[in-house]
């Protein structure tokens, strides 16, 4: 009895899309994306197996294009980072909130995951 985990990419986007922190627009940007899934193959008595899947998860990188390249202010002002309520809005209209791994503020290039797997479908 047991169990191994296979963990497979479900997307890659890549295109030009848009910041919004809440309703607000804060920035234009372009994204490269991987969206990948992790399957748990379970192994019980007798050889019999079962998978579980668990939700989907989303990393990869935006860089600003135009508006606002310092999307870490609210932490100058004092506002808690986890909630910082950005999203990711698609070029194909889907929007996926998310937050900021590590940046590089100066060139406005920022590694991002998303924040809520239900996001993603």
């Amino acid at each position: 009895m047991g169990y191994r985990i296979n963990t497979f990419t479900i997307e890659q986007p890549q295109g030009a899309g848009r910041v919004l922190k809440g309703a607000d627009w804060v920035a234009d940007v372009t994204y490269s994306l991987t969206v990948t899934q992790a399957v748990k193959v379970h192994t019980g008595l007798g050889d019999n197996k079962s998978e579980t899947r668990e939700p989907k998860e989303m990393s990869g990188n935006i860089r600003v294009t135009n508006g606002d390249a310092h999307l870490l202010r609210h932490q100058e002002s004092g506002t808690d980072f986890s909630n910082a309520d950005l999203t990711l809005e698609l070029a194909d209209g889907r929007k996926w909130r998310f937050m900021i791994a590590s940046a590089n503020v100066l060139a406005g290039v920022y590694r991002i995951q998303q924040t809520h797997s239900d996001d993603l479908g």
